[in-house]
């Protein structure tokens, strides 16, 4: 009868933690996250991902040859 929730959000310890049997959703304009992050399952986005300069979607290689080689670091 009083089972612990299976959807709840609060402070546990010195933690924030949101739980939900369904989807976090969040509709703003911006999102801005100022911390490391850490992701257990898959990261998939519709635009393009940066890592510092380098884009996901447009960077390069250099050293790329045809065959069972290693290309270069990206730029």
């Amino acid at each position: 009868m009083n089972a612990a929730p299976q959807e709840y959000a609060g402070w546990v310890g010195e933690d924030f933690v949101i739980t939900t049997t369904g989807r976090f959703v969040v509709n703003a304009s911006q999102c801005q996250i100022n911390c490391a992050m850490q992701v257990q399952g898959d990261v998939r986005a519709q635009g393009d991902v940066l890592a510092g300069q380098i884009s996901l979607q447009g960077h390069t290689h250099s050293g790329v040859q045809p065959g069972a080689g290693s290309t270069g670091a990206p730029h």
